[in-house]
């Protein structure tokens, strides 16, 4: 059913379908707009007034563990099912961009998805990016008149589509504008908590980068954000001239124990990958020349795995399972490490249900808020059950209100 309960909250001769919603206060009218809706991408009409909208959105609480996936491509086909039964499901697809000129929506905007996955049991939280522009980034941080633009556009299409929250995925801004960045996202949570609205910020693990790392003040964000989602992947960065693995469990382990002294566990979720990447790289003898890599879908490596289950090895102070086979002309085969090769050696760094359920045990050991999945598409239909288990029981009786107390009882120990 289309998310239109906002019309039994209507004054008596508004419409609900209007691109300026209208009701008396004061013996004058004012106008609230909404963003003009289309089937092609275009940016919020500029706003010429903000206050009280008419229907603010039911207040959802969200049970832990959470189980997010970000939905880049939402195209493919929709999940059939809430897959973990415990917990709070959330869909987040990649539908707002920032720019200088406004917030810009995505063609695919859609309330047959929303209304598809919530009839299912998902929440819906679009993502919000700043297409990882750091110069545009800037002078968006720069220019406080247009935050409240910002915000009232998300508060606008949540409105009318039924969105219960938004992601934010800032990545790539430049390290003199870190103090702006924390109050942009501390603005834009504040007035969206105000519409009932959840958010999450998207943060990278610890690194010397200014622009990926250190520009993140994540202490900040645990107290404006609900939740704070860590980016355990991309260890090994693609453009990497040394093969490596996504995201080994010690490394894992390392940056959510770390990212632990400033975020509270009952507001740390652990971002996971559906992904890995196969390395190609040049060898002759014991030299190895300059990797490169291309991202392989966990769904996608499965024929890999089976083909060559009896080379695949197991590392035990990695978790996950390591793969090396020659590649010549497009086709695979086995490597013997015993006896000599020149050529082109694809190694891979297995992600799939066996090394995820050690990462994912980190949210029961260490009682995280719950995992978010780098993508939709990616995965392997058997990777379900065993996140379903490995979650199961995991914080199911915490609301946002016994996690209030408990995140007052930390910060009275600080």
């Amino acid at each position: 059913m289309k998310h239109l309960q906002f019309m039994k909250h209507m004054v008596l001769g508004i419409s609900a379908f209007s691109l300026f919603a209208s009701y008396p206060v004061a013996e004058a009218a004012i106008h609230i707009p909404f963003p003009a809706l289309s089937n092609t991408t275009t940016a919020v009409e500029p706003i010429q007034y903000v206050g009280p909208m008419l229907y603010t959105p039911e207040k959802q609480e969200v049970t832990l563990p959470i189980t997010m996936v970000f939905d880049p491509i939402v195209s493919e086909t929709a999940y059939d099912k809430k897959y973990v039964q415990n917990g709070t499901s959330i869909m987040s697809p990649s539908w707002f961009e920032l720019t200088t000129t406004g917030l810009k929506a995505s063609s695919k905007l859609s309330h047959d998805y929303v209304n598809g996955y919530k009839e299912k049991g998902y929440r819906v939280w679009p993502l919000i990016t700043n297409q990882f522009d750091p110069d545009m980034t800037s002078k968006i941080l720069a220019n406080e008149s247009m935050w409240e633009r910002y915000k009232q556009g998300l508060i606008n299409y949540a409105t009318e589509y039924g969105y219960d929250g938004y992601n934010f995925d800032f990545e790539n801004i430049h390290y003199k504008d870190k103090a702006q960045l924390t109050k942009f996202v501390d603005f834009l949570a504040k007035g969206l908590r105000t519409y009932n609205l959840h958010t999450s910020i998207d943060v990278t693990g610890y690194s010397n980068s200014e622009n990926w790392s250190l520009v993140y003040d994540r202490k900040a964000y645990a107290d404006a954000v609900d939740y704070v989602v860590l980016m355990a992947y991309d260890e090994t960065w693609a453009s990497s001239n040394i093969a490596g693995p996504v995201a080994s469990y010690p490394w894992v382990r390392k940056h959510t124990e770390q990212m632990l002294s400033e975020v509270p566990a009952s507001k740390l979720v652990l971002g996971i990958p559906f992904y890995m990447r196969e390395w190609s790289v040049p060898v002759k003898g014991s030299w190895e020349g300059k990797a490169k890599s291309k991202t392989l879908a966990m769904s996608k490596a499965l024929d890999l795995e089976r083909e060559y289950r009896d080379v695949m090895r197991w590392d035990e102070r990695l978790k996950g399972n390591y793969l090396t086979l020659t590649k010549k002309n497009d086709v695979y085969g086995k490597y013997d490490e015993k006896k000599p090769y020149e050529g082109i050696l694809t190694k891979i760094w297995f992600e799939d249900p066996q090394s995820l359920s050690y990462k994912v045990g980190l949210v029961k050991e260490l009682q995280l808020a719950g995992v978010a999945a780098w993508r939709k598409g990616f995965e392997a239909s058997d990777v379900w059950p065993v996140l379903s288990f490995a979650l199961d029981g995991t914080n199911t009786n915490s609301t946002e209100k016994e996690k209030a107390i408990s995140d007052k009882k930390d910060h009275k120990k600080k």
